[in-house]
């Protein structure tokens, strides 16, 4: 009941903070608060194809400087669609300009990108929560429940955090940090089949211990240094694509022993998933992240519900 009126207020909250988005100018592009570029887009957003890439630095609109997020947002609004904008940007050394059209947000350029993230976070927790609801036998079922809240909020609150603000960034960034230590967690518990906390009580603390301080180094960075934000930002991602990796290799590992039928086969499907849902999308966002390549969150998000899937499967 708590996790279904959280989750019920968390999605309504969204849903009419971005309806009044829906149908209204906007730059075709999104911004975080701290004015760098979010890696968020469609191919037919104006500002794709331009110099304007993620984590790149929005400093002034059209020769005036820009102070907050806000006031970016309000211009545009303020001005019909399709006029021209002249940014300047910041990125590493470089500073440069790009003109880009506004556009207007329509209802399938909103599903495409964030409404991804609602439908995909309901998805996480439906299916994760459903085991512990159900009080299956498997003690896996209270982690991996877990872990799709996390999930849900790191989802649910992406919108939210790119655009009006209004709910703490922490929600969002723990959200994320908290996820790849959940996934280990779940992963050894499944493993072993012995609550972790009893066998390697260590293990446990060094994997949430790791998540809590990846979240407070983001969000102690991101409104001073943008070159430290971007490295503690980035870093998130690794951590996730590292721990994808350490699923897989745990779970590679267990395959390699004797095991009953069953198991094995749960092992499998849990594999399966893993690459599917876990490492793929968390190698995009670190190549996008890192390497700058042009790959939107949104979509690459897209196969990360076979994870929780073939885990609640097995």
């Amino acid at each position: 009941a708590v996790i279904g009126l959280f989750a019920a207020s968390l999605v309504a909250g969204k849903l009419a903070l971005s309806l009044q988005c829906i149908h209204k100018p906007f730059p075709g592009l999104f911004v975080y608060e701290n004015l760098t570029v979010g890696p968020y887009a469609l191919p037919q957003w104006t500002a794709r194809g331009t110099e304007l890439r993620s984590l790149g630095r929005v400093v002034a609109v059209d020769g005036q400087p820009l102070r907050l997020r806000d006031d970016l947002y309000r211009v545009v609004r303020d001005t019909p669609p399709g006029s021209i904008f002249r940014y300047r940007v910041v990125r590493g050394a470089e500073t440069f300009e790009v003109a880009v059209s506004s556009m207007t947000l329509s209802l399938q350029d909103w599903l495409l990108s964030f409404g991804i993230y609602v439908i995909m976070g309901l998805a996480f927790l439906i299916i994760g929560a459903a085991p512990y609801y159900f009080r299956a036998a498997s003690p896996a079922s209270l982690p991996l429940c877990f872990m799709v809240l996390a999930v849900f909020v790191w989802f649910e609150t992406t919108f939210d955090f790119m655009t009006a603000g209004l709910l703490p960034k922490e929600l969002r960034i723990f959200g994320l940090t908290l996820t790849p230590g959940a996934g280990l967690h779940l992963v050894w518990l499944l493993k072993t089949g012995t609550p972790v906390w009893r066998s390697h009580p260590f293990r446990l603390i060094m994997i949430y211990g790791v998540s809590i301080l990846l979240g407070a180094a983001i969000s102690s960075a991101f409104s001073g240094s943008v070159e430290t934000w971007i490295l503690a930002f980035r870093a998130g991602y690794v951590y996730a694509c590292v721990s994808a990796l350490a699923f897989l290799a745990i779970v590679l590992t267990a395959l390699r022993g004797t095991l009953p039928d069953l198991e094995r086969s749960r092992l499998r499907v849990m594999f399966f998933g893993a690459v599917l849902g876990f490492f793929l999308p968390s190698l995009a966002t670190v190549l996008n992240s890192s390497f700058q390549w042009d790959i939107p969150y949104n979509l690459a998000l897209i196969p990360s519900v076979f994870f929780p899937l073939s885990v609640a499967y097995a």
